[in-house]
Parts: C-alpha cells; sequence; structure tokens
C-alpha cells in the first residue's frame, strides 16, 4: 500500500492503535500500536498478528481471528494480547473490511481495556461488599420501584416468603393507617428528591422506625429505599430507664421521710407496750391490741418505702435459686387455697446468683400474692426457671383476668394500683427496686382473659456487676 494514500494519514493520525492485516500478516501499524505491544514499526511490520496475542487457551473468535483469510471475520471480541517483554493485558478488537488499491484489508483498532476491567472487578467487589452489608444488616432492607413496586429485600421469615413479596407493593404490606402514611411518604421523597424518617408507627406488635432515600438517575427518583428498623427493644429500654429514674426520685424523697416516721413510731410502739403493762381490763388490752396492730402496718409500709431509697441494705448470698423456690413452697401454698393449683418447671443446671435471700422470697411472695389476687375461682400459677444470657430468668404466670395495656407502663409505679384503694400500690414498685439494685430487670406481659406473666432477669454470680 502506498503511503501517500489518504487511508495511510487517517490512520497515522488516529488517536488510538490501529492496524491493517492482510491474511495472517500485519502490512500497516501506526506510532499508537507500536507503542502499546513496545515494538518498532520495522519489528511491527515483521510480525504476524499471532505475535500480538498470548499463547493461553483462545476463544472460538480469538481462533477464527488468527485463521483469518479475508472472509467471515468478527466485528468485535476481547482477548488478551502479549507486549514484547512479555507482560499480558487485555484488548478489545474492532474490525473493519476495507478496500484499497483493489486489495482487500481488515483494519483493526485495538484497546488496552486493563482500567476498564480493574473498575469493573472494582465495581463487582464494591457490589459483592454491599450485598454482603446488606444481608447481614441488623435492619430490614427494601429496594422499591419509584411507585413502590418490591424489587429486593434482604430478608424475610421463612425465607421462601421473598418470592411472594416481591413484586407487591410495599403500601399493601401494612394496614390501613400505616399503608396511607407510607404512601405519603413516597410522595415526599419523590416531589422533594430528599430522605426521610417516618414517625415511628405500630405494626403486627412491633414498633418500627423507616427511612426512605431516593435513589436519583437522570435528576430523576428512580428506585426508593427503605431502610426498616425494629426499635421495640430500644423503646422498652427507653420505658424502663424512665422507670428507673421515676423510682430514684420517688426513693429519694422516702428514704428521706421513712427513717423519722419510723422513729415516731418506734416511741408509739414503746410507750404501748408500758401502758399494756398498766392496765388490765380485757377491753383496754383489745383496743391497745388493735393500736399496736395499726403500728406494725406502718412499720411494714414504711420498710416498703425504705426499699424504694437508695439506701437499702442488702446482704448478699451465692443464692440457689432453685432451692430457694422450693423451701418458700410450703409458705405458698396456704396463700392459694384450694382452688388455685402451683407448678414448678425448674431448670435443673439453673445458675447460682448473688442475692439477698430475704429480699428474693419478698420478690417472689408478692408477685406470687398478686398472681392469686388476679385468679377469680380456679386458677393455675406457674413458677419457672432457666438459664438465661450471664443470668437466670424467673417466671411466673398466671391464667387471671389480665392487666389492661394501657396499665402495663405503670405497674410499677409506686403507689399505682390495679387493686383498688385498699392497696399501698407499693408492691411490684419494691419488687422493681429489688431487683433492680440485684443488678436485673423485671419485665411484664398480659392480656386480658388469658393472664399474665412476670419475667425476672437476675445476673449470674460471673457477672462483674453484681
Amino acid at each position: 500500500m502506498k503511503k501517500d494514500n489518504l487511508s495511510y494519514f487517517f490512520i497515522e493520525v488516529a488517536p488510538v492503535p490501529v492496524l491493517l492485516l492482510q491474511k495472517k500478516n500485519i502490512v500497516y501499524a501506526n506510532k499508537h500500536t507500536c507503542e502499546l505491544f513496545g515494538y518498532s514499526e520495522d519489528k511491527m511490520l515483521k510480525s504476524k498478528i499471532s505475535d500480538l496475542q498470548s499463547d493461553k487457551v483462545k476463544s472460538k473468535e480469538e481462533i477464527y481471528f488468527l485463521n483469518w483469510d479475508n472472509h467471515g471475520f468478527p466485528d468485535n471480541f476481547e482477548t488478551i494480547g502479549v507486549k514484547s517483554n512479555g507482560e499480558e493485558f487485555p484488548i478489545e478488537i474492532f474490525n473493519s473490511n476495507i478496500k484499497l488499491e483493489d486489495e482487500y484489508f481488515s483494519m483493526v483498532v485495538l484497546i488496552d481495556i486493563s482500567e476498564r476491567i480493574k473498575n469493573a472487578d472494582r465495581a463487582k467487589k464494591g457490589e459483592n461488599i454491599f450485598f454482603t452489608l446488606v444481608e447481614n444488616s441488623p435492619n430490614d432492607v427494601v429496594l422499591t420501584s419509584n411507585e413502590g413496586v418490591i424489587q429486593f429485600i434482604n430478608r424475610t421469615d421463612p425465607p421462601e416468603m421473598a418470592s411472594k413479596i416481591i413484586g407487591k407493593n410495599i403500601v399493601d404490606i401494612f394496614d390501613d393507617n400505616n399503608s396511607e402514611l407510607i404512601r405519603k411518604s413516597i410522595a415526599k421523597v419523590l416531589s422533594t428528591q430528599r430522605k426521610i424518617l417516618m414517625d415511628t408507627i405500630s405494626h403486627r406488635g412491633f414498633k418500627l422506625m423507616i427511612h426512605l432515600a431516593p435513589i436519583i438517575e437522570n435528576n430523576m427518583v428512580n428506585r426508593i429505599l427503605f431502610i426498616i428498623t425494629d426499635v421495640t427493644p430500644l423503646e422498652e429500654m427507653q420505658r424502663y430507664i424512665q422507670q428507673a429514674e421515676k423510682m430514684d426520685a420517688i426513693g429519694v424523697l422516702a428514704s428521706s421521710i421513712s427513717h423519722d416516721f419510723k422513729n415516731y413510731l418506734t416511741i408509739i410502739d414503746s410507750y404501748i407496750d408500758l401502758i399494756a403493762l398498766e392496765l388490765n381490763s380485757q377491753s383496754s388490752t383489745e383496743y391497745i391490741s388493735l393500736i399496736k396492730e395499726v403500728v406494725d402496718k406502718s412499720n411494714s409500709l414504711i420498710d416498703n418505702l425504705l426499699y424504694l431509697g437508695k439506701d437499702m441494705k442488702r446482704k448478699t448470698i451465692l443464692l440457689d435459686v432453685n432451692s430457694t423456690l422450693l423451701a418458700l413452697k410450703s409458705m405458698i401454698k396456704p396463700l392459694l387455697g384450694n382452688k388455685i393449683k402451683l407448678l414448678f418447671e425448674l431448670a435443673t443446671d439453673i445458675n447460682k446468683v448473688k442475692f439477698d435471700p430475704e429480699q428474693f422470697s419478698q420478690v417472689i411472695l408478692n408477685l406470687v400474692i398478686n398472681a392469686k389476687d388476679a385468679i377469680r375461682e380456679n386458677g393455675l400459677i406457674n413458677i419457672n426457671t432457666m438459664n438465661a444470657e450471664n443470668g437466670i430468668n424467673i417466671e411466673i404466670k398466671d391464667n387471671g383476668i389480665g392487666i389492661p395495656q394501657d396499665m402495663l407502663s405503670r405497674i410499677f409505679e409506686p403507689f399505682f394500683s390495679t387493686k383498688g384503694e385498699h392497696d399501698t400500690g407499693l408492691g411490684l414498685a419494691t419488687c422493681f427496686r429489688i431487683i433492680q439494685n440485684h443488678g436485673g430487670n423485671i419485665k411484664v406481659r398480659s392480656e386480658i382473659g388469658k393472664g399474665t406473666i412476670f419475667t425476672l432477669y437476675i445476673p449470674d454470680c460471673t457477672d462483674k456487676s453484681i
């Protein structure tokens, strides 16, 4: 081919590597081709196309390329090039057949795609990392279209449920009230193109916090990412902390007045004993007995108030919970009468805990009496023990009338009672404080007409906070 040919000029000034092939021989290569492969122009023109390719196993297209005879040549494919120093690198080949001076040639453009493949590998690695993070996220991650149709969900329970959910509109998963909130949130994301945080919603007994984030393509919201967090445990913890703070405040107040009040009652009690020695009539003795009974009840009330204070004394020992519960059985049964059965289900390998035995007995008796009072006629009270993470759980369960949901949040408040005005409302508050002072917590679940379950958590003796 004559170098003054116009085609030669365009090949020479092309910004990418270009060469001309006639059958398997290289008849011309521009300077970019020589630089790419590290050849001089003379050496390049003495080479064959096979010299520029790796000796590794070649694809059908590459073999076809190497045996090219001006007919049926593939237009575009990727292969592995090899430089003069033996370094291999990926290239993409674009071919077109041209006719110059009554001869047929193949004009081949060669593109070094090393960076493209590196970037693709990085993207794939990043995508894998992303999906690993999403799959292991503690949150539910849902990807929808801009209309709310679910395209991806990272987890379902059971897993096979995913195939039934994908394709549905996320609005239809929630009840009517929440569906409307979701619908309005989607509309807001579409109009503002900004992420939003919805108010916490209730769904099937759970408290959910939902973030919506737009995925924007071509200045439009193409898809929406939902991140759904179950904040039920967090809300329970917040309620527990609020309860503890309230108990602290009441405890300080109770402690400040209880000591003096108890001293006054001690003085009154002493004078009653002196008066009893001086009076011998039956009626006087009865009156004094009644006064003493009231004083004793007042002292009991003061003791409960002192339990609410921070200065509550503890005499902790290494307590065998099962043995202690069984020892209380003889004391509990007479309280229940003949119509209420008492069952124990005690784990055989229960961990030991550090606890004041008298206060432990007080908590159990208090909760059993509450259970008894909730049972109208024939009933059942279960006391169960089991090991828990870093501690033990004790369940006291009854099949009584249950506690209304609007009262559950206040059940451990001092002076609050579900039993009417004759109850002081200090029993459960005292239980809460005793368990709290031993590093544990107490929770309650209840359903009207089915009963109530109090669950005590007590750290085992390996817990350093005890």
